[in-house]
């Protein structure tokens, strides 16, 4: 429904209004969704401040108009119809809470929208192979310790016609349970052309879709650390090698040599430690 069509308050209920509360009145329904700023409500109605004032907290008390918070103008006061909603150039659209820009938010719904690019974006293809990693048994021989097949993605041929388009990816997001509101495709867009400006996404065919420029393993790594600073005294990068390492409290580390029953080849706690103090 556009602003020209909100139909103004039943003549029964405008009666009760004073003729400068109905001119004050008939001034902030003729702005809509969007409503005013009370400076330019006195530049409209000529009225002296003390009696605007009167009027306005008349209207608000019966119920008729509310005090609406602007995120492009946080020190005006705006009043607008108390039966409408702000438009989203008032209150910013889905990523303000309360005149304020929703930071965690927008990181939550970005991310999730990276990783279902990204899932639309790559071909999951399992190697035939089976990959082991040699390792000395406690008799000092030799043995092969099967690993599970690792994932690997590789990128569509160019023509490819499957990637998400702006609808798909909101349809995604509103179904996703991660958003307290529906989100329309012009909020979308916004975090789209984020994520591109981040070099995180491609838009393609002038917009039209979008791939993601990591797969999405990648992804779900580099969305899994933690940011800089953020960190735990656990998590930190390496500060003293031989405290922190495995090596440092091992009980059998004098024991420990190349080739040996206990050897650096055959530790299964060296390599998560330092794939942890590392980042790798």
């Amino acid at each position: 429904m556009s602003d020209a069509n909100i139909s103004p308050l039943p003549h029964f209920r405008l009666q009760n209004l004073n003729p400068d509360e109905s001119l004050v009145y008939n001034v902030i329904h003729s702005t809509g969704r969007s409503g005013i700023w009370v400076r330019a409500i006195q530049n409209r109605t000529n009225l002296h401040k003390s009696i605007l004032d009167r009027c306005l907290k008349s209207l608000e008390g019966k119920n008729y108009i509310k005090s609406v918070h602007n995120v492009k103008f946080p020190s005006r006061k705006m009043y607008m119809l108390a039966g409408l909603a702000p438009s989203e150039d008032v209150t910013g659209g889905a990523w303000f809470t309360d005149g304020v820009l929703d930071e965690d938010f927008i990181t939550t719904m970005a991310g999730y929208i990276e990783y279902t690019v990204s899932r639309k974006s790559w071909f999951e293809t399992t190697p035939a192979d089976g990959r082991g990693k040699r390792i000395k048994t406690a008799d000092g021989s030799a043995s092969l310790k099967q690993e599970p097949p690792q994932k690997e993605y590789i990128p569509f041929p160019a023509g490819y016609q499957g990637y998400p388009t702006v609808a798909t990816i909101t349809a995604a997001v509103n179904e996703s349970a991660l958003t307290p509101v529906r989100l329309g495709e012009e909020s979308v867009l916004q975090l789209l052309e984020m994520l591109c400006f981040d070099n995180k996404l491609v838009a393609l065919n002038n917009g039209e879709v979008y791939r993601s420029v990591k797969n999405p393993e990648a992804v779900k790594l580099s969305q899994a650390r933690k940011p800089a600073g953020d960190d735990d005294a656990s998590d930190r990068l390496v500060q003293n090698g031989m405290t922190e390492a495995p090596c440092g409290h091992c009980p059998v580390f004098k024991l420990c040599a190349p080739g040996g029953a206990v050897s650096p080849e055959s530790c299964e706690y060296f390599d998560p430690w330092l794939e942890k103090a590392l980042g790798f």
